[in-house]
């Protein structure tokens, strides 16, 4: 089944323009494109071709839009910490206490260790 063209305000249509001209994220500059051409009734296999992405993806770019009206930059879990709150705190810490003397930071972390 074919999905109706997206309908788009012209606030829509001038904030996705927008993005499209001025974000600095390539992600959101895809996302946005997209979502005007799908507004111009572009087929899903077209933009698929396009954007070299999958049609779930395209749908979810479609949703995300017509739920919030928003564009996240990209969506998953992110990277994990390397180093602990904790760890993080003391190095906040240290730097400020010494903020011209590297060496003493690190010295004192390694004694954390």
């Amino acid at each position: 089944m074919k999905k109706k063209k997206l309908e788009l305000t012209k606030e829509d249509i001038s904030i996705l323009d927008g993005m499209v001209k001025n974000s600095n994220s390539y992600f959101i500059r895809r996302k946005a494109q997209s979502l005007l051409l799908l507004h111009e009734g572009k087929m899903i296999k077209e933009l698929v071709e396009i954007f070299k992405v999958n049609r779930n993806t395209l749908g979810g770019w479609r949703k995300e839009w017509e739920q919030s009206k928003k564009i996240a930059m990209k969506k998953g879990r992110g990277r994990k910490e390397k180093l602990s709150q904790e760890i993080q705190m003391e190095i906040h810490t240290l730097v400020k206490q010494y903020p011209n003397n590297i060496k003493r930071v690190h010295q004192d972390l390694n004694y954390y260790k």
